[in-house]
């Protein structure tokens, strides 16, 4: 099962999926590019912890992909 995980003003959205579900991996899939597009970057982490791994292309296997806003600021 995958965990996509969105950060936002509002909280945190989790969408998930079971990766032998087609349907539900396009929808998080649609979720996770939409949310690129909006300026948002994505890590590929793993239950163990430790470091995540910024991703530009879904992974469908992936246990949890954090997805961050732009920081503003300057």
């Amino acid at each position: 099962m995958g965990e996509l995980s969105i950060l936002s003003h509002l909280g945190i959205k989790k969408i998930t999926w079971d990766p032998e579900i087609p349907d539900e991996v396009v929808a998080a899939k649609g979720n996770f590019h939409l949310f690129l597009e909006e300026g948002y970057s994505a890590f590929n982490l793993s239950n163990s912890g430790g470091e995540g791994n910024k991703i530009q292309i879904f992974d469908a296997l992936a246990e949890k992909i954090l997805m961050i806003p732009r920081l503003g600021g300057g």
